[in-house]
């Protein structure tokens, strides 16, 4: 359909102008989308508008390929472990590359669009940057929580997440 072919050149698109690269790299990162979503059992056309506009984010402001990779993992497999609805990922992507994009986390991310669609989300984050930011109310208040904090915070969502995740994609 028409829907489908344009949505796949969007797709293209904006993985083309995050990766920059050949066709070849490109398909990689479709091919890597769909393996996640397979492996999630969440729909590729979510999966890969989530991975597609946070990785843009976070590829253009300084994070690897295999550290954008790695957070869109840990938040996609705790989003399946509490039954995110697609419209709820969608929304969690774009807010961590809101902070990508702004180059830091902000305490409007962390508690209200994160934490709307993951609960415990700060608590996540005190967990993740305790010995960084003893006072992280403070250090997010005054704009000192880099936005390459992410990864802290999704390695400890994804240690949440593991309990639950061989359950919930059965």
């Amino acid at each position: 359909s028409l829907k489908a072919f344009s949505q796949a050149q969007g797709l293209q698109s904006t993985l083309k102008f995050a990766f920059g690269g050949t066709d070849d790299d490109i398909g990689r990162q479709i091919q890597y989308i769909r393996d996640q979503t397979d492996r999630l059992g969440i729909s590729f056309e979510q999966g890969s508008k989530g991975f597609a506009k946070f990785s843009a984010a976070a590829i253009k402001s300084g994070a690897g390929v295999q550290e954008t990779q790695f957070i869109f993992e840990a938040f996609s497999e705790v989003a399946r472990v509490i039954g995110l609805t697609p419209d709820e990922l969608n929304g969690l992507f774009n807010a961590i590359g809101q902070s990508f994009s702004k180059g830091k986390i902000q305490a409007e991310e962390l508690r209200q669009q994160i934490g709307e669609r993951l609960p415990g989300a700060f608590a996540f984050a005190q967990q993740a940057l305790k010995d960084k930011f003893p006072d992280l109310n403070k250090a997010l208040e005054e704009g000192k929580v880099g936005a390459e904090n992410m990864l802290l915070i999704a390695e400890s969502v994804r240690k949440a997440a593991q309990g639950g995740l061989a359950t919930s994609i059965k």
